[in-house]
């Protein structure tokens, strides 16, 4: 429902300046993209979004209201394949090539088995997440994380 206000844009663009917090760094997933009432709008409001510098990022796409149409309508940076579908390689390798073919990154969601990354990225995901790599975090727990040496299994890490 944000994506038919304007508004939106000056909230995020108050919040950055506020906080200090670099847009390069900040990714907006949008979800139930059934309930955007006028794409146009939502696609001014998502390119003024990405002028200041914050990525949009389609998420749970193949399931509820992620759609085909708002994929190609609205102008995500990235696309999130729900972990409903990670499990049936040929679904993933489908929704990779579109990415690949829109020039966005793609992500699979809810990646359980490690085993499975290689597999992924062999399809077309640039990035994965899920269980495999860490159940929900406190802040404080995921600070730790930051004298983990980075190889390829974390440096892809979402």
């Amino acid at each position: 429902t944000l994506l038919g206000d304007m508004r939106v844009v000056g909230l995020v663009r108050n919040v950055l300046q506020a906080t200090r917090f670099d847009p390069q760094y900040l990714t907006l997933e949008i979800t139930e993209t059934a309930r955007i009432s006028d794409h146009n709008v939502a696609s001014s409001i998502l390119q003024e979004l990405r002028s200041i510098g914050v990525r949009i990022a389609m998420d749970d796409f193949g399931v509820g209201a992620a759609s085909y149409e708002a994929f190609y309508e609205l102008p995500f940076d990235e696309i999130k394949i729900d972990r409903l579908f990670i499990t049936n390689i040929a679904i993933v390798s489908s929704i990779a090539a579109m990415g690949r073919e829109a020039r966005i990154t793609v992500v699979a969601e809810g990646l359980e088995n490690p085993q499975d990354i290689a597999l992924l990225e062999h399809v077309g995901c640039q990035q994965v997440q899920g269980f495999a790599f860490s159940r929900p975090l406190s802040l404080s727990n995921l600070l730790e994380y930051q004298d983990f040496t980075s190889d390829s299994a974390i440096a892809n890490m979402v």
